[in-house]
């Protein structure tokens, strides 16, 4: 049964889920295709399909608002998702999935990606120790630090100056 554009957005699918339903009607084309063939293919999300057709980036200002958020309390070591949530207006579990649906990745990783992109700023411009970017971006812990930091860019560091030189 193919249900048209207003009924889709008013009925209430088994099969979805509440801001799910909404982005997918969204979609165009995505009327005469069923919900489950849309989540099938994970290299396409709805959010991705919307983005490419019309070329709006669907969470531009929300991921803009967070990093702000983040960015202003970087230093801070005990900054967690629940402040995050708390400082965007919404619950830790809305923050996940909307955060989620914009970027593929969670808001504990969100904010870590953040604080290891300014700490490889730092570490390039050479002026300061690793231990000072460590504490200043945030990490508590120099040994959580170096792992995370080598998972990302594959490198340790202390190393990591010496590379970009």
């Amino acid at each position: 049964m193919m249900l048209s554009l207003p009924q889709r957005i008013s009925s209430r699918q088994s099969d979805t889920i509440g801001y799910k339903t909404v982005v997918i009607a969204f979609v165009p084309g995505s009327v005469a295709s069923p919900v489950s063939q849309l989540w099938e293919d994970e290299q396409t999300s709805p959010v991705d399909e919307l983005t490419s057709q019309t070329g709006f980036s669907y969470g531009h200002a929300f991921l803009e608002r967070l990093s702000t958020t983040v960015n202003t309390h970087l230093d801070d070591p005990s900054f967690s998702v629940e402040q995050l949530a708390r400082a965007s207006n919404m619950s830790r579990t809305q923050l996940y999935r909307k955060l989620k649906a914009v970027t593929h990745t969670t808001a504990t990783l969100f904010i870590r990606d953040i604080r290891l992109a300014r700490a490889a700023e730092l570490l390039a411009g050479g002026l300061v120790n690793v231990t000072q970017v460590a504490y200043s971006v945030g990490f508590g812990h120099l040994s959580y630090f170096a792992r995370v930091f080598h998972e990302r860019y594959g490198v340790l560091p202390s190393q990591y100056s010496k590379l970009i030189t």
